[in-house]
């Protein structure tokens, strides 16, 4: 449930957009905002950083003081494939991996509309693939991301299943943007309640993205594929934001595909709230749940 803290947050965050977007709204100048503004969000205590080059890929491990470093929680960040970094969600991806006693790997993968579809599928396989060549068991291993990197994650199982490459433990979507399409009645319903979200960028977001390929590709769209032989997955969503429509469809699709699906809906809470955790008790209490999945799913 919302509260004084979730409320606060959003409305700040509202009048932080609206003051971007009268300055100019685009993508390098977002891209810089959401890098200056990562900067309230602190690293937990005992917990390291080391940078990581594999092939063309700059990535940052995460490593908590009393890490089990064979286990790995590979992140992709959100950002609608167009903003976003390591730093932007580095703390957050630092807190699950600190509670569950994982390292995590978190890409910079490739971002629209310098690099479309699929420069940033093809990275995110490749750091999977890389993990594998370094000597870690696919068992030890979970995927995720938020948004539109919850999104990318569900795509690399896609392509990671038909290389024929051995699947990761578990995946974990925070509010995944899975449709490109943007025409679910929820975008429409829910804007005002998403401040990061505008309906012309998420359409240019999903424009730069797809590139030549049709938005609704199943592998720009991961909604729209065949989901058969994918891991476990915990998808936690809000029941009131732009994303609610296609989530609800993806939980859906997953357990007719045969997918173990643990659909956790949150009441009311703003598009990933999760990083929020140092202010949001609700964000807590949804990282409990994920370090919990990823002790099930992976742990031991």
């Amino acid at each position: 449930m919302p509260t004084i803290q979730h409320g606060l947050i959003r409305s700040t965050l509202g009048t932080f957009v609206w003051a971007l977007r009268g300055i100019e709204y685009n993508i390098p100048t977002m891209r810089k905002a959401a890098d200056i503004g990562s900067r309230l969000f602190f690293m937990p205590a005992g917990v390291e950083t080391e940078p990581v080059r594999i092939d063309h890929i700059e990535a940052e491990w995460i490593i908590p003081k009393k890490a089990n470093h064979n286990k790995v929680f590979l992140y992709f960040h959100g950002g609608g494939y167009a903003i976003g970094s390591r730093q932007t969600h580095r703390a957050l991806v630092a807190e699950i991996a600190r509670r569950a006693g994982f390292c995590a790997l978190i890409p910079e993968y490739r971002l629209a509309p310098e690099f479309p579809f699929p420069a940033a599928m093809h990275d995110g396989v490749r750091c999977y693939e890389w993990l594998l060549e370094t000597g870690h068991d696919p068992r030890d291993i979970v995927i995720g991301g938020d948004s539109a990197g919850g999104g990318l994650a569900l795509a690399c199982l896609l392509a990671i299943r038909d290389k024929g490459l051995p699947m990761p433990a578990a995946q974990i979507l925070l509010s995944p943007w899975v449709d490109l399409t943007v025409s679910r009645p929820s975008i429409y319903k829910y804007m005002e309640r998403t401040p990061m979200f505008y309906l012309r960028e998420m359409k240019t977001w999903a424009r730069n993205y797809a590139g030549d390929l049709p938005k609704d590709h199943p592998m720009v769209s991961p909604l729209y594929a065949d989901l058969t032989g994918l891991p476990p997955m915990l998808l936690q969503m809000s029941d009131m934001e732009v994303l609610t429509d296609e989530d609800m469809l993806l939980a859906d699709r997953a357990q007719a595909a045969g997918i173990e699906v643990n659909h956790q809906i949150s009441h009311g809470l703003m598009h990933v709230w999760h990083i929020y955790w140092r202010y949001l008790e609700q964000a807590r209490d949804s990282i409990k749940e994920i370090v919990s999945y990823i002790g099930e799913k992976a742990g031991s």
